[in-house]
């Protein structure tokens, strides 16, 4: 027996009120939404503080954010997981930058300088909390890829399925597709290895523009978003030893399109 943990997911699309120029906020709130990991007791276990950390790279924003918990106890429901007074430091393509707390947001750290997330590169998260506890992760970036069909502005017939198209990420786990119309979200579709998908049309308006948003993700978040911490039939895939969460990394492609 042991004690498992559950911990909220963070994900690529759900961002309240977002605009077609706002997908670019990695934020640890409801974009990438970082709940406190609970740790479910299921035996005589004493409980043991671990650091959790939550971190997704984009190529298509600028600074960064990290947000640094502790594991709770569910008999302390009250205790402030938040890991506040951190040392977070983020390295890669021979840049280091030390992030600072977000004055008001205790346990977020955020880049005050511009640190452009590369494709096909790799960083490294070191993170070192006041009582000693450390971590460090590291992820590589998902290659350049673009839409090959539709293309950029292209019109196409109404159908029951598009075919759309891509070129292939290297090092790309996984493939996400969201489509957005009259800025609302009309289709979404996760975690699939291959370069062409069929996006049911039949649901979107004639005459109107479709924007489409791909993001090639590392095996990091891939694993992660495949994990079920509270289910002890879950497949291991935590790749920070010793550690809860997740630093992974996201290329982005996007384009759009008019039905006729």
């Amino acid at each position: 027996m042991e004690r498992e943990k559950l911990a909220i997911k963070m994900s690529l699309f759900n961002h309240p009120g977002a605009t077609r120029d706002m997908w670019c906020a990695i934020v640890i709130s409801s974009l990438f939404l970082v709940g406190g990991c609970i740790e479910i007791p299921t035996s005589d276990v004493a409980y043991e503080e671990t650091l959790s950390v939550h971190c997704l790279l984009r190529t298509d924003i600028g600074p960064s954010s990290v947000h640094v918990e502790r594991t709770l106890d569910i008999e302390q429901p009250d205790m402030d997981i938040a890991v506040s007074g951190a040392i977070v430091r983020l390295s890669g393509d021979d840049r280091e930058v030390i992030l600072p707390e977000v004055a008001g947001q205790s346990g977020t750290y955020r880049a005050t300088e511009t640190f452009r997330v590369q494709h096909s590169s790799t960083y490294t998260l070191d993170v070192r909390a006041q009582d000693g506890k450390t971590l460090s992760a590291t992820t590589t970036v998902p290659g350049y890829f673009q839409i090959l069909y539709p293309g950029y502005g292209d019109s196409v017939e109404q159908q029951s399925f598009l075919r759309l198209r891509w070129s292939k990420s290297e090092g790309a786990e996984e493939y996400y597709i969201h489509v957005t119309q009259r800025s609302s979200v009309t289709f979404e579709s996760y975690a699939f290895s291959d370069t062409v998908y069929y996006i049911p049309t039949y649901d979107l308006e004639r005459e109107g523009q479709v924007w489409i948003d791909i993001f090639a993700v590392d095996k990091n978040y891939a694993g992660y978003t495949r994990s079920d911490p509270g289910d002890p039939d879950s497949p291991d895939v935590n790749h920070i030893p010793g550690v809860k969460g997740v630093f992974g990394s996201a290329a982005r492609t996007f384009g759009f399109f008019y039905i006729k």
